[in-house]
């Protein structure tokens, strides 16, 4: 568990999940993949969950929802467009939560229900964008996950980005094989390795 730009980062393996402040002590947890590292990040951080958001159904990002809800009963879980794993948020809508907005755009690609989170200038991203790289495309919809990804790349550059996995020394690791002379690929290599290998937040401006 870590703290980066005031977001609580809990990593399980390589999956993030991550526990967003709402204010009086309350959170919106994103993506328990597991439960048991969320419990106790909630526990050390006095958090109480607000809400779950989902960026999709896959176990590595939900598996950890029915203990939360046995922990926290009524806990509300929400999801994007296509999701079955909580109540469903339209595309671009926020979720009908008190508090500052969060809006849900539909990223599908990775999967039919792949969604992204915005909350102001932070982006959570799921499997849709990671560092260096992108989720794989296991609807076979390539012009889906391109469209998705041309819609993140038009927003705000200053946006900082939260991804669902940490796969960017991989992903940089095969970007150098593909353009070996590119000083921005070792330039973003240093700045993640002396984060420990954590590159989030990334930013949109460098993934541009």
């Amino acid at each position: 568990m870590m703290e980066r730009a005031g977001i609580t980062v809990v990593p399980m393996g390589d999956n993030y999940a991550y526990l967003l402040p709402r204010g009086e002590g309350r959170c919106l947890v994103i993506d328990p993949g597991e439960a048991s590292p969320v419990l106790a990040a909630l526990g050390q951080r006095g958090l109480v969950p607000q809400a779950v958001f989902l960026t999709h159904g896959h176990a590595d990002h939900a598996d950890g929802v029915a203990a939360l809800r046995a922990a926290f009963p009524g806990l509300p879980v929400f999801c994007g467009p296509g999701g079955r794993a909580g109540t469903v948020i339209p595309d671009g809508a926020a979720l009908p939560l008190s508090g500052a907005s969060l809006c849900v755009l539909h990223t599908p690609g990775h999967s039919a229900d792949s969604a992204c989170l915005a909350a102001g200038d932070d982006l959570f991203t799921g499997d849709t964008l990671f560092g260096a790289g992108c989720g794989r495309v296991f609807t076979r919809d390539f012009g889906a996950m391109f469209r998705s990804l041309e819609r993140l790349g038009a927003l705000l550059p200053r946006t900082r980005l939260w991804f669902g996995h940490e796969y960017t020394l991989d992903n940089l690791e095969f970007a150098a094989l593909v353009e070996p002379g590119n000083p921005a690929l070792a330039d973003y290599r240093a700045r993640v390795m002396a984060a420990g290998g954590c590159s989030v937040p990334g930013s949109l401006a460098e993934e541009l």
